[in-house]
């Protein structure tokens, strides 16, 4: 009989302290490689970074970022903690201030009230503005190497 081990949920903090200097490099990294990112699996698209840590007025965004033959943009907004009307208030600014077609949120855990924000704004933005929440998840098996994970909340109508 096959020996299954537990998949076991770990602290992302454990393995990014600090967001701007651990996780966004990393991320920035996975994207920029020669196969697709999880992330951009997830969000079902294929994108090139323009910038990191991009100014928008006195404001910075995480990663700023170009869909791979198209004109759309996005943005992407990374918290280490959990969801806060801070981070909703900064994405939307950030988008608005780079005429950004997507937004996608990064974060370990979304209060209901984020991720209501975000279904509502998916269903009543004008068509091609399209919103992501995404769940940062690492798991281990046992003594396992850590793995990374992508879980969609949130993402637009179809």
């Amino acid at each position: 009989m096959t020996e299954f081990g537990a998949l076991e949920p770990q602290d992302v903090r454990e393995f990014w302290a600090h967001e701007e200097h651990d996780f966004t490099p990393w991320l920035a990294v996975q994207i920029e490689g020669s196969e697709p990112s999880e992330l951009e699996d997830v969000i079902g698209l294929d994108i090139d970074l323009l910038g990191r840590e991009t100014s928008v007025g006195k404001y910075q965004v995480d990663l700023h970022a170009k869909v791979q033959g198209e004109e759309r943009t996005l943005v992407i907004e990374n918290q280490l903690d959990g969801s806060d009307h801070d981070h909703l208030g900064k994405v939307l600014a950030y988008a608005a201030g780079l005429d950004a077609d997507i937004i996608v949120w990064i974060a370990p855990r979304f209060d209901d009230e984020h991720r209501d924000a975000i279904q509502w704004l998916n269903e009543n933005s004008r068509e091609g503005i399209d919103l992501f929440a995404i769940r940062l998840e690492v798991w281990r098996i046992g003594d396992s190497p850590p793995a990374g994970r992508f879980n969609p909340l949130e993402e637009p109508i179809e």
